[in-house]
């Protein structure tokens, strides 16, 4: 996706891992169709949140940008929305988090109170039990 979504002469410049890089967007089937300026952040596995190649978008807020982002991804194979919770589940299967953090994120994900909030942020940093 990264080859396909960020112009080469951006990718040119030198996409540095875990570093902000301000760009277009262009569609990856058409490099003339801009489909925003954003912020591109590349995250490659295995020290990744989930242990694999992740790339985020982060770009304007209006349903027609998100909208012309999300069905250009939709034409990437292999690409698709992923499921709640599934970034969680990679981490675990992946081995970058124990069972008592997953279950912090899940509680800190679901929290209604500043009470449950604060005690799952701690399991999920692995405070409950020392």
């Amino acid at each position: 996706v990264l080859k396909l979504m960020v112009p080469q002469d951006t990718r040119k410049k030198g996409i540095r891992p875990r570093h902000a890089h301000v760009g277009k967007i262009v569609h990856p089937q058409d490099a003339e169709n801009v489909l925003d300026t954003g912020v591109n952040l590349w995250f490659p596995g295995p020290q990744s949140f989930t242990g694999e190649d992740m790339l985020e978008f982060h770009v304007h807020g209006g349903n027609a940008v998100v909208s012309s982002i999300l069905n250009a991804l939709s034409t990437v194979p292999g690409v698709r929305m992923a499921e709640a919770g599934e970034f969680s589940r990679r981490a675990f299967d992946n081995d970058k988090m124990d069972l008592t953090t997953l279950e912090g994120v899940s509680d800190l994900i679901n929290a209604e109170t500043e009470a449950q909030r604060k005690l799952a942020v701690r399991q999920a940093h692995g405070e409950l039990f020392r």
